[in-house]
Order: C-alpha cells, then structure tokens, then sequence
C-alpha cells in the first residue's frame, strides 16, 4: 500500500487543533477578562482624581465649587459667560475637556454638592461613578469627593 504525500492536513487534525484552541481558550479568558475590568477601573479613578483637582482648581478661580445644577459641565464651558466675575477668569476655560468627566460609554460622572448619597462622608461635594448599570445601588459603584 502506497501512502500519498499530500501535503495537506486531514479533517482530524484540524479539528483537533481547534479544539485544543477552545480549551485555552476558556482558560484564560476569564483572567484576560478580569484583568480589562481592573484597568477600566484604574482609569476610572484617574478621571476621578483628575477631576477633584479641576474642583480644587475652579473653586481657587471662583471661589466656590459648581452646583449640582451648574455639574461637571463647569468644569468645561464657563457656566454663565454674561456675569461679570466670570469675564474676569474666562481664560482659565476649560480646567478639563469633555472626554474627562465622562466614562468609557460617554456617560457623564455624576456630580452633587452639598453631597446627596454621602453626606457623612463628604463635607463639599461628592463624585460618583454609576458604572455600566447606571445605579446608585450597583457593586461597581465608586464615589469620591472632598
């Protein structure tokens, strides 16, 4: 019996390669995973660092930190560009760009002050970060504030 030499690789082969594929695969995925929640967390807490030194920085300039009604949207665009006190530090504008008070989705931080959710934790305002489930109650649940 005379054996060909194709060159070619039999369907066995082929389906053991994707199998052994499919077994690394769910080995380490879950650890690939987790380690991309822990960087998104990370960033997460830079924005929220980055953002309280805006805070600190607009409240030298204003002399008071945003409203809750006013936000983090102060931080950007110059809440009300007719007052006069406002004209004279216009070109301290923007103390952080959009990108920077927003998360991963485009979901802007939630912001209070007087703080609302922490209060005896925070004596002027309070950052939140909601995470992708957008609730106060949720685990993934980060605040900050000073």
């Amino acid at each position: 019996m005379q054996m060909r030499n194709s060159g070619a690789f039999t369907f066995f082969e082929i389906m053991m390669v994707l199998v052994i594929i499919g077994i690394l695969s769910a080995i380490f995925y879950p650890k690939i995973r987790q380690q991309f929640g822990k960087a998104e967390q990370a960033t997460t807490k830079l924005k929220l660092a980055a953002i309280k030194n805006s805070l600190t920085q607009y409240r030298a300039e204003v002399g008071k930190f945003p409203s809750t009604k006013e936000g983090l949207q102060a931080l950007v665009t110059c809440p009300d560009p007719n007052n006069e006190h406002y004209k004279k530090i216009a070109s301290s504008w923007p103390f952080l760009k959009t990108e920077d008070i927003t998360d991963r989705a485009g979901v802007e931080f939630t912001y209070h002050c007087p703080p609302e959710k922490f209060k005896d934790r925070y004596k002027y305002y309070e950052i939140l970060y909601l995470g992708p489930t957008q609730s106060e109650d949720a685990e993934d649940l980060i605040a900050d504030g000073e």
